[in-house]
């Protein structure tokens, strides 16, 4: 259950991306993100706050109602209160995640378990916590 609220908060990483560094700021459909160097892979340093697809299609938002929540990408805000995006950035579900809109920017993903795994495993974590 943990790794997958750990997906629903839209982390991302990346890879081989050319006139770039990691530890500069990219921006992302109007909001600049600082990323961090973390092992070997690269981070932003908060989760998504996007409200569109890469493709610029709305993300269906604050979805109450739990079948729409199971049945289309969606996205919300932590405890639906719309302070707390400063502080936690948006939340998604699954099928927004997995959308072949794209919900990162391009050469951008979200994280896999493993990529989850090698980070806790980096900053100290012990193999017996990594799950």
């Amino acid at each position: 259950m943990n790794r997958l609220l750990a997906l629903a908060l839209a982390f991302v990483s990346v890879t081989g991306l050319s006139q770039w560094s990691c530890g500069d700021t990219w921006t992302y459909q109007g909001y600049d993100y600082e990323t961090v160097q973390i092992g070997d892979q690269c981070w932003f340093t908060e989760n998504l706050r996007s409200e569109q697809y890469a493709n610029g299609d709305v993300i269906p938002s604050n979805v109450l109602d739990s079948a729409l929540w199971t049945t289309q990408g969606a996205q919300t805000f932590f405890n639906l209160d719309s302070t707390r995006l400063e502080e936690r950035g948006r939340l998604y579900n699954a099928l927004a995640v997995i959308d072949e809109r794209g919900l990162c920017p391009t050469e951008w993903h979200v994280p896999t378990d493993d990529e989850f795994m090698d980070l806790e495993l980096f900053i100290g974590m012990n193999e017996d916590e990594v799950v």
